[in-house]
């Protein structure tokens, strides 16, 4: 897409720390070591059973974070993804001041699964503005990852920041194959869906040398473009 009005896409579990509020839910003293400490913000994957060492359990949080609702969301706080929206937000109105053909930034928060009143909507809309500019418009909609498919993606948006791309490439790789999506920028988490036996199994043939995150970024050129970014910029603001 590439029209005047630059749309961007951004799920709600990626401005807020709803991984971590699930966490707190299931484990109060694990969730504020984490907050306290450096490896949940660099972790490489979400396999908090690990990470806690055993405190937590790994299907007990896939399942407990699959009942996420309006509860968790309301202890979770916001992420540097705001931060990112912002700099993607004043970029574009740097544009518009430079080129007569960019209009301005429209923000889609993609809220699925919760279930929000339209006060609350409008509560999302004005912190969100507060973060990402008062010049930006958001608009607020609810769309399981089964809907995002690659050829609506194309059509409606310019850039999409979303937290679980894992479960999308799942749902929707073989369209992806038919409708590439090079000019739509997906920023994404760095985290590994299965945690390797060892480093080789990191190793990408013929990409020895680069991190499998820049091996895919590479890999994938042709058919979207990926931006993987560091884990602690999709987790809770820490001062």
């Amino acid at each position: 897409m590439s029209d005047a009005l630059k749309k961007v896409l951004v799920d709600l579990d990626s401005i807020l720390d709803t991984r971590i509020s699930v966490l707190a839910k299931m484990n109060s003293d694990v969730a504020s070591e984490f907050v306290s400490g450096d490896d949940y913000f660099n972790r490489d994957s979400d396999n908090f059973e690990k990470l806690a060492e055993g405190r937590v359990k790994l299907d007990d949080f896939k399942d407990q974070y699959s009942k996420r609702d309006k509860e968790i969301l309301a202890y979770s706080r916001p992420t540097d993804v705001l931060a990112i929206l912002n700099e993607m937000a004043l970029e574009i109105e740097k544009q518009k001041l430079e080129t007569p053909d960019v209009e301005g930034f429209v923000l889609y928060v993609n809220y699925f699964p919760y279930s929000l009143t339209e006060d609350e909507k409008e509560m999302f809309i004005t912190s969100i503005m507060t973060y990402v500019g008062i010049e930006s418009e958001v608009r607020m909609i609810s769309l399981p990852t089964k809907d995002l498919k690659p050829s609506y993606i194309k059509e409606n948006y310019d850039g999409v920041v979303m937290y679980n791309l894992d479960e999308w490439l799942v749902l929707h790789s073989k369209e992806l194959n038919k409708v590439l999506l090079p000019r739509v920028a997906f920023f994404c988490p760095a985290l590994l869906i299965k945690e390797p036996e060892s480093l080789e199994d990191l190793k990408i043939e013929g990409l020895e040398g680069l991190s499998p995150f820049v091996a895919l970024e590479m890999l994938m050129v042709e058919r979207i473009n990926l931006n993987f970014l560091k884990p602690k910029q999709f987790s809770i603001m820490t001062v």
